[in-house]
Order: structure tokens, then sequence, then C-alpha cells
């Protein structure tokens, strides 16, 4: 029983751990699309690519379709990001635009 709970606590701290972090969606119309995981509950997640799904109409989808990439911003940018919309918008762009840069030469 120990072990189960231990699992479970340690998938709980992944899933909250995926929050603000870079995510390529792995199904879907929108597959290889690059978004920011914004917010997660249970086994969906809310993604935001700062233009056709910005911080206030986020994608809604299934945490097996995104594959995540080990770059982002800090809970603290994130929380910035939501308290002003427009602007946070505008820095996920830059920071998708930043790493795709950075990774596709």
């Amino acid at each position: 029983l120990q072990m189960v709970n231990r699992k479970f606590s340690q998938s709980a701290e992944m899933r909250k751990c995926m929050t603000g972090k870079l995510a390529l969606s792995k199904a879907g119309h929108d597959k290889n699309t690059l978004y920011l995981i914004i917010k997660e509950e249970q086994d969906m997640v809310y993604l935001s690519d700062g233009c056709g799904r910005d911080l206030l109409h986020p994608k809604k989808k299934n945490r097996k379709h995104v594959q995540l990439i080990n770059d982002g911003v800090t809970r603290e940018e994130l929380v910035s990001f939501l308290e002003n919309p427009a602007w946070g918008n505008n820095q996920i762009r830059e920071k998708i635009n930043l790493y795709t840069r950075r990774n596709n030469p």
C-alpha cells in the first residue's frame, strides 16, 4: 500500500511540474505545434501559443497527446502572463519563436 501511495504522489508531482513547460502536440489537427502549458487538470492540459490559442482561450488537450519539452517559463513568469494577457501572449510567442530558432537552424 505504501508503494502505491508513493507512486501516486510522484505522478501528482510530475503533473504539477508540467505547468510552464513547452509542449509539442503529438496528435490531432494541430500535430507538431508548439504550445506553453498554462494549466493542468487530472488527464488534461491547457495550452497556449500566444496567437491562435491565447491565454484567455487555451486549448484543452489530453496530456498523453503532448510531448513535454524541458524548456519553458517559471511559475512567477506564468503568473505575470496571466495578470496581463496581452503582454503574456506576446511573451509566449517570443519564447516559442526563440526555442524554434535555437533548435531548427
